[in-house]
C-alpha cells in the first residue's frame, strides 16, 4: 500500500514455489499411500501452484505467505502447506514454518486449515 493506492511487488514469492517443491521431493510418502495407491502416487505431480498472503509483519517489511500443494487430486501432498516469512523488498525467504508451527505462532485465522491427522512437509 502506498500513498497512491495498491502497488504490485513483482517476484516477492518467486522463491516459495521452488522451495516447496524441493520440500515435497524430500518428504516421506504420506501414510495414506498404501500398496493400493502406490502405483497412482508414482504418476502424480509435485504441484506448488498456490501462494496465499496471510499477514504483514515487521511494519510491512515482511510478509507471511502459505505455499500450498495442490490444488487437485493429481498432485502429491494435495492440501498440505508450508508457511514462509519473506523479506518484501528482496523476496528472500527469512524463515520457514510447518503448518502446525505457523498456526501455533501466528494463529489460524489467516492460514489454511491444518489437518491434525496428516504428516507435514
Amino acid at each position: 500500500m502506498t500513498d497512491h493506492g495498491l502497488r504490485e511487488i513483482p517476484g516477492v514469492t518467486r522463491h516459495v514455489r521452488e522451495d516447496l517443491v524441493a520440500r515435497m521431493k524430500r518428504a516421506p510418502i504420506p501414510k495414506w499411500v498404501t500398496r493400493i495407491y502406490q502405483p497412482t502416487w508414482g504418476f502424480m505431480d509435485y504441484c506448488a501452484n498456490d501462494v496465499v498472503g496471510s499477514q504483514w509483519l515487521n511494519g510491512s517489511k515482511e510478509l507471511l505467505v502459505a505455499g500450498l500443494a495442490g490444488p487437485d487430486s493429481g498432485c502429491k501432498y494435495v492440501g498440505d502447506f508450508v508457511t514462509y516469512r519473506l523479506d518484501v523488498a528482496s523476496g528472500n525467504i527469512l524463515q520457514v514454518y510447518t503448518a502446525r508451527e505457523a498456526v501455533r505462532i501466528f494463529g489460524d485465522q489467516d492460514l489454511p486449515r491444518v489437518d491434525p491427522d496428516e504428516d507435514e512437509l
